[in-house]
């Protein structure tokens, strides 16, 4: 995963102070299902659950989701949603740990949340 992300953050490219960050969250306590620890539900974020990107996602739930950056445990599976990266613009990450790039007339619709929040 990391070397599919370029060794960087995917929502702003900085290569520090990485972690990884499950699109599909956990939940508390873990969970057993295989599919949470699958590439396309894993991304590289910069900072902890409360700093950086990782603690922005964290911060910002419907944002994130927005951008790919979470996805509902209730929607479609990780490999279906399209994730906003600050290199490639929207790709879909697969399970063998690549990704492919959405064709811009596939790109989904971002609410406007505007410049400042989406790119804080």
């Amino acid at each position: 995963m990391r070397d599919r992300d370029g060794h960087a953050c995917v929502r702003c490219g900085s290569p520090r102070d990485l972690t990884t960050q499950h699109r599909v969250a956990r939940g508390m306590g873990g969970t057993r299902a295989s599919w949470i620890n699958e590439p396309a539900n894993l991304i590289t974020l910069c900072g902890s659950g409360t700093t950086g990107c990782h603690g922005w996602v964290e911060a910002n739930p419907t944002m994130g989701r927005h951008l790919g950056l979470s996805v509902s445990r209730y929607g479609l599976p990780p490999a279906e949603v399209p994730v906003l990266t600050w290199r490639d613009g929207f790709v879909l990450l697969d399970n063998h740990g690549g990704w492919t790039l959405v064709p811009e007339a596939d790109v989904p619709d971002i609410p406007d949340f505007g410049v400042c929040a989406v790119l804080a």
